[in-house]
């Protein structure tokens, strides 16, 4: 699936100039963690999260850094951290750099991105103009949304071989101490597997196989070679 297959694209949205109450007005109302601030022309040039609002003056959370930090701390740095704390505008607390994406993205890469970059939400853009958001929730309303696999009409010969060939695919997954019998779409594994962490992969494999009905698991773990000793 791609990014547009899930994005929200009625995005709330301020500009530069909206003031900081109003943006925190706007997240309460809305119940969002965040929102893209864009120019008068739709381009993005930044993102106001809870973050960027946790620490503000009028809150009495704008803790300055201690004393020892400050000696090791340039000026420029500390007038970065006044404006944050005390900034009125859009333009003078938001993050200016923002992990984006384009429409056509794998939710893959989304969810790489999301976690790499500790983050819950990322702004879509096509010519550099905000089109939509993708999210963590969108992710999940996404596999909520997914029906189950259906069935594929091919007979137990064949499902042996789609099996077989999935489990190859995997560089975890050996078919060389185990055999796999397929019977009216029912699945029975016997033979041995070397750690219990890929007898449940393997099931999870053959149990997302379409076409498979139900999976027996009488696999024992360890070494055939030493299991007569």
């Amino acid at each position: 699936m791609k990014v547009r297959d899930v994005m929200s694209k009625d995005v709330v949205t301020v500009q530069p100039e909206t003031l900081v109450r109003d943006i925190a007005a706007l997240l309460a109302k809305h119940h969002i963690g965040g929102v893209p601030v864009v120019d008068d022309k739709g381009h993005l040039v930044g993102l106001v999260c809870q973050t960027d609002l946790a620490h503000r003056s009028e809150l009495g959370t704008d803790t300055p850094r201690p004393w020892w930090k400050r000696i090791f701390t340039d000026s420029d740095t500390l007038a970065r951290d006044f404006t944050k704390t005390h900034g009125l505008h859009a333009a003078q607390i938001m993050t200016r750099a923002v992990v984006t994406v384009a429409e056509d993205t794998d939710l893959g890469e989304v969810a790489t991105l999301l976690d790499g970059n500790g983050i819950d939400r990322m702004p879509v853009l096509t010519d550099g103009k905000l089109v939509g958001i993708v999210s963590r929730t969108d992710l999940v309303e996404a596999l909520a949304s997914t029906g189950a696999t259906s069935a594929a009409n091919l007979d137990d010969a064949a499902l042996q071989r789609e099996i077989i060939a999935r489990m190859e695919a995997q560089p975890w997954a050996t078919a060389t101490f185990l055999n796999v019998t397929v019977e009216n779409g029912n699945v029975t594994l016997t033979g041995y597997v070397p750690t219990q962490d890929r007898r449940t992969a393997l099931n999870v494999l053959i149990e997302a196989t379409p076409g498979v009905r139900s999976v027996t698991d009488q696999l024992k773990i360890g070494d055939p070679a030493r299991a007569g000793t």
